[in-house]
């Protein structure tokens, strides 16, 4: 529909005007509102918005009580899981609001192993966070997050939206899980990716160790400063077009040094051409990384060299289907 109308507003305003004169603003303003409309319908069939899906859900059970939002989860082992709850809806999509505080919760799982009532018996509850400096556990919104069982390390995506007085950042968060003589998380130390912008990166996995992990980078640019959502049709625009014609997103690589307590990170790019490079694991023994392109339908496989840049190995094609983290 929206590609109709601006087709017949190109040939009414072809009509009506003479050759020689420019396009008033009206015009402008609204073949842009019209276009942006048809790239948006675009892409929200390309992602299959409006498909129908079937599934029987009557052996699952809903947990409340995750709030702001859940966005991401992690198995750490068969009797818990973590969970991120940032405030991404009122961040990204301008619900209204102050943001709400973000949190990772626990999901425990008080069945016996193998027993059908594992659903049923299972419990959300916030993880105290302990060791953040004030500043940074306000500003704390976790995407995505990865666990490593080998380190005990939690990472967490987190979008720093600024105020007054200090900037906006990306940040990867790194905590230690510790579950006695009760469940924390430890603050360790932040990474910033100062090349990313503002709600850009999407998922973390961590490299060889301590001291090195890889991130996708699946915006190009940044959603509004106070993370309200900019509600700019333009910029809107943009990042339509660079899904489907630039292919920005991509894949950074940061490492630091881990004895020390703190300390910049160094990131760069090892990865990119996606277009929107969303979800990333890797292998146990870390020798392979695997990216979902989500709007490519795509796994990408790559091979982890040992000065820990990446080669592409393989695609693996899953349309018409779109993986998240």
């Amino acid at each position: 529909v929206a590609t109709d109308l601006l087709h017949n507003a190109l040939r009414s305003n072809k009509k009506s005007k003479p050759k020689k004169k420019s396009m008033n603003i009206p015009s402008i303003l609204g073949l842009t509102a019209l276009l942006t409309a048809a790239m948006a319908s675009l892409l929200a069939s390309f992602l299959g918005y409006g498909r129908s899906v079937e599934y029987n859900d009557s052996s699952c059970s809903l947990i409340g009580n995750i709030s702001p939002g859940s966005e991401d989860i992690v198995v750490v082992d068969n009797s818990l899981a973590l969970v991120s709850a940032g405030d991404l809806d009122r961040m990204s999509f301008k619900a209204g609001g102050p943001l709400r505080r973000g949190e990772v919760f626990a999901v425990r799982f008080t069945g016996a192993e193998g027993d059908d009532d594992d659903a049923a018996a299972a419990v959300a509850e916030r993880v105290p966070i302990e060791g953040m400096p004030d500043e940074a556990r306000a500003a704390f919104h976790p995407h995505g997050i990865g666990f490593s069982n080998r380190t005990h390390l939690l990472y967490a995506v987190s979008h720093d939206c600024g105020d007054d007085d200090r900037g906006t950042s990306e940040v990867i968060e790194v905590f230690r899980l510790s579950r006695e003589p009760a469940l924390t998380l430890r603050h360790e130390r932040s990474v910033k990716v100062p090349s990313a912008p503002l709600g850009g990166l999407n998922d973390v996995v961590e490299g060889a160790g301590p001291g090195e992990l890889y991130v996708t980078q699946m915006l190009s640019r940044p959603i509004d400063k106070g993370c309200a959502g900019n509600g700019k049709k333009l910029d809107e625009l943009g990042q339509v077009m660079d899904v489907f014609f630039r292919r920005k997103s991509k894949v950074h690589r940061c490492t630091w040094d881990p004895t020390l307590p703190s300390g910049d990170a160094t990131c760069g790019t090892v990865a990119e051409g996606f277009k929107g490079a969303n979800g990333i694991t890797a292998d146990p023994e870390r020798r392979r990384v695997f990216v979902t392109d989500s709007l490519d339908h795509t796994v990408s496989v790559f091979n982890r060299n040992d000065d820990g840049s990446l080669t592409l190995k393989d695609t693996l094609n899953i349309s018409p289907y779109v993986l998240d983290n």
